[in-house]
């Protein structure tokens, strides 16, 4: 790696830590669970089945249905500046992402720090209050989970329609455990290559 590549990434790095260091703490807490609604279909809820029964594929069903299975944890993760979602019944050891081989339909996989795994949550509303848009890292900044009107699985698209969601706490849920606030480890960065070398972006 020559010191030109080097000293981009170091001064790109400096940089993300240094606008981290000027927000708020992320608002999200890694303590509790919330529940993931979107506002083309508001009295439903984002879950993933009953217990592990739907190897991971996900669906939009009415709030309360699957009520364990609607509870998700936002585990942000300062080395990225990302977010990594579990879901209540599938535990820590597993995380909302995409395939390589597949990448409009996100689905629970076993937990890695790679890309497709790295979510990036902005809000709406310029004051930073929500609703809430996700982007995922794999894909970069050209793409959002949505949901279109008439069908219940959310998938990945180009245009910000249908990627309006609510993210309330469900206090009923309780607390993560211990185990769930631990950092992700072997943390992938995207690179780009520009004019100026590879950054990190």
């Amino acid at each position: 790696m020559n010191l030109d590549l080097v000293l981009t990434l170091m001064t790109d790095i400096m940089t993300h830590s240094s606008n981290f260091a000027r927000d708020d703490l992320p608002p999200f807490d890694p303590k509790v669970f919330y529940n993931f609604h979107n506002d083309v279909a508001p009295e439903k809820s984002l879950s993933s089945g009953i217990k592990t029964d739907s190897l991971g594929v996900l669906n939009m069903t009415m709030k309360r249905n699957f009520s364990s299975s609607e509870n998700w944890q936002l585990f942000f993760q300062k080395q990225c500046l990302c977010y990594f979602i579990r879901n209540y019944d599938y535990g820590e050891k597993f995380q909302l992402g995409l395939a390589r081989g597949s990448r409009s339909v996100p689905q629970i996989y076993p937990a890695t720090g790679a890309l497709e795994q790295q979510w990036k949550l902005e809000p709406f509303d310029e004051e930073g209050r929500g609703p809430w848009k996700f982007k995922n890292m794999l894909l970069g900044n050209g793409s959002f989970l949505t949901l279109n009107d008439g069908n219940n699985v959310p998938a990945m698209q180009s245009n910000e329609d249908g990627g309006n969601w609510d993210l309330p706490i469900n206090p009923s849920a309780g607390n993560v455990g211990s185990a769930w606030l631990i950092d992700v480890q072997d943390i992938e960065v995207r690179l780009v290559t520009t004019g100026f070398g590879a950054v990190m972006k």
